[in-house]
């Protein structure tokens, strides 16, 4: 099993960022995702990367719940055959899919 890694850019506020990191992946947890990476060195652009490299721009607090929503958004998109860029979870009641169409 390979563990994700979390990017912290410094240790001022080392436990805090972890404590988000945690936070984002038990979230992706409990959604059946797994992320490859999370990138927390700046606390208001939080980025992870999903194993299959899908970018995901996660938002703050409540926003993290969108990521229950990516299962459905994935599963759709190998359906229809577009392969999804990056998926952008940072707006209220909104999520951003930006994909590439295959072929």
């Amino acid at each position: 099993m390979t563990l994700p890694v979390i990017k912290i850019a410094d240790s001022s506020s080392l436990e805090k960022k972890l404590k988000i990191g945690v936070k984002i992946l038990h979230k992706a947890e409990q959604s059946g995702l797994s992320f490859s990476e999370i990138d927390i060195k700046n606390e208001d652009v939080l980025v992870g990367f999903l194993k299959g490299g899908v970018k995901i721009y996660l938002g703050k607090g409540e926003h993290l719940d969108y990521l229950s929503y990516l299962p459905s958004i994935l599963e759709i998109s190998r359906k229809e055959g577009k392969e999804i860029k990056y998926i952008d979870l940072r707006f209220n009641n909104q999520v951003i899919v930006g994909e590439e169409c295959e072929g």
